[in-house]
């Protein structure tokens, strides 16, 4: 149930309008500006219907406070008011508010406003979480492509310096730096083939992997006898038909 927040500081429309809306929506209700602005930092309203003019602080120093604020600045804000000049309507859209409802209003106008206001958050967040996705998608598919190459070119430098068959020191820096080349190549090609589960690029395989329990055996041993850790593996595999590819598997292990 969506949550609308009244601030109204007139006792007798604050009422009316909440039991107006009660019936679809969950109110909370504020008679002033200030507990109006606790109450939405608190509750995050999904809608706020708030009078201009109120003591202390007024509709437009509310708005002006919740639309400087990242949290609450795409709240959808209706405001009420007595005021029906134009330059009143205009300063206030400016400021950031949603709508308008003129006082006298009738209870399906303002029914209609609430459901417009509603209605257009609705579409603001569908509209950013697709762009997050957009986002997301375009990073996961680029990064692992971009990353790969650069890898590559690092490990073949390392390689050819490790060969020069310099002193122990420069050999025992050069063996560490490409054990972290290793360790990224490999991040890479896990991140290439997150990408490709994603997008659905990775077809199933047909037929099961020939000796998988060979293939769990040498790359766990040969990952532990990088880490110097070969004698504290115990491994207990069971025979099975696996429909993976090898490399599949072997970034999995």
């Amino acid at each position: 149930m969506k949550t609308i927040l009244i601030i109204e500081d007139i006792d007798i429309t604050r009422e009316l309008i909440v039991h107006t809306l009660k019936r679809d929506y969950h109110v909370l209700e504020a008679s002033n500006g200030v507990d109006g602005l606790e109450i939405t930092r608190q509750k995050m309203p999904d809608l706020i219907l708030c009078d201009i003019a109120m003591p202390d602080m007024d509709g437009y120093q509310v708005i002006g406070e919740l639309r400087k604020d990242d949290e609450t600045a795409a709240i959808p804000f209706i405001f009420l008011t007595a005021f029906d000049e134009r330059e009143a309507v205009r300063y206030g859209i400016e400021l950031g508010a949603d709508d308008y409802l003129t006082k006298p209003f009738t209870i399906e106008e303002l029914r209609s406003a609430v459901k417009a206001g509603l209605k257009k958050r609705a579409l603001h967040d569908k509209r950013l979480h697709q762009k997050m996705d957009e986002l997301r998608n375009n990073i996961t598919t680029a990064l692992p492509h971009e990353l790969r190459p650069v890898v590559m070119v690092l490990e073949g430098y390392l390689q050819v310096m490790m060969d020069d068959k310099g002193d122990d020191e420069d050999q025992s820096l050069l063996k560490t730096m490409n054990q972290y080349a290793e360790r990224l190549h490999r991040m890479s090609d896990k991140f290439l083939w997150y990408t490709e589960l994603q997008t659905g690029a990775v077809k199933a395989a047909q037929t099961p992997l020939t000796d998988p329990n060979m293939l769990i055996t040498e790359t766990a041993t040969k990952h532990a006898t990088l880490l110097g850790r070969q004698a504290d593996i115990s491994l207990k595999l069971t025979p099975a038909a696996i429909c993976i590819q090898a490399d599949q598997l072997t970034i999995i292990v």
